[in-house]
């Protein structure tokens, strides 16, 4: 091949990613436009889910007379906004978060598109395996998430802070709150997809994992505490599913390292 052709199919791949990002770039827009009128539905029910569930009024805390609840006469879980351009902005916030999301399988479908031409059959067979997998674990991680972390959470914050303090939560600071418990989930589910494939390639052992699971129950205990709030309650809620995770992870390990060797027994 000449230096021409190599810097002509250079530039074709540059010019062929460019098509791929702005594809992905568009889309992100459309679904969010999408979404813009349904982002203060979606607030709401957050709202609702999360916080209108466990309001405390002054009577909630056992004391009429005392208390910040009960002096302010402020129900304890009000949402509130400290700047005009707060609410609208929070609003595009949430819409681009759901375009960002619903985007998803297109952006990935892109991602296959440009790197496919350079991958062996059997390549593209694990990439299209993966990549909806990692789709529909973080999808479940975020849903753990909202479902059952969240609410506990809430509802201890709440309760803790209700005999000193009336709880009045910021809608940016919420949102911002609820969507990086929900990333962080999503990607600590992507864990056993990890430890299959690095399993499948030799870079990981079930029996290494095994090995290492008392300093990987402290790591998860470390990584609770530093990814939220430093409360135990939140260092538990985040490392008792890292902990099961890590669990699956050693199962999903040992089902792909038996199907590499069983593999290389037939060849």
């Amino acid at each position: 091949m000449t230096e021409n052709s190599k810097k002509q199919s250079l530039i074709e791949h540059l010019e062929e990613l460019r098509m791929k990002v702005i594809i992905c770039i568009i889309a992100v827009f459309i679904c969010s436009a999408v979404s813009f009128p349904f982002s203060d539905d979606v607030i709401n029910k957050m709202e609702d889910d999360l916080i209108g569930k466990y309001m405390i009024t002054p009577e909630d805390t056992g004391n009429n007379t005392t208390g910040a609840c009960a002096c302010s006469g402020i129900e304890s879980g009000n949402v509130i906004v400290t700047s005009p351009m707060e609410g609208v902005i929070t609003l595009f916030k949430v819409s681009i978060f759901m375009g960002i999301y619903l985007s998803i399988p297109i952006i990935i479908y892109q991602l296959f598109s440009f790197v496919s031409p350079a991958l062996y059959r059997r390549e593209k067979k694990i990439f299209i395996l993966i990549l909806p997998v990692s789709y529909i674990l973080f999808t479940g991680g975020a849903l753990f998430t909202y479902i059952v972390l969240l609410p506990i959470m809430m509802q201890f914050f709440m309760a803790f802070s209700a005999p000193v303090a009336v709880s009045l939560f910021k809608l940016s600071e919420l949102i911002s709150f609820v969507v990086m418990m929900m990333l962080i989930m999503g990607i600590i589910f992507q864990w056993p997809l990890i430890t299959a494939i690095f399993s499948k390639f030799g870079i990981l052992s079930p029996k290494l994992l095994s090995e290492k699971r008392r300093y990987a129950i402290v790591i998860c205990f470390i990584l609770g505490a530093f990814m939220t709030d430093p409360t135990f309650i939140t260092q538990i809620m985040l490392a008792i599913p890292m902990i099961i995770l890590y669990e699956i992870g050693i199962l999903t390990a040992s089902l792909s390292h038996t199907k590499r060797y069983r593999e290389r027994s037939e060849a």
